[in-house]
């Protein structure tokens, strides 16, 4: 019965856990993909400067 019970809790663990690593997976990624785009705009920024005299 205890084995069972402590499956159980393991199994519970895990789905908390994967849940909270979706979720501030979700919010790194679009910190990292609104960091990315900001990066490159300035480059792409500094690259149309250069190229215009």
């Amino acid at each position: 019965m205890s084995l069972i019970s402590l499956v159980i809790a393991v199994l519970i663990g895990i789905v908390v856990l994967a849940m909270l690593i979706g979720i501030f997976g979700v919010f790194l990624y679009d910190q990292i993909v609104s960091t990315a785009k900001s990066a490159f705009s300035a480059v792409g920024n500094l690259k149309g400067g250069l190229k215009k005299p």
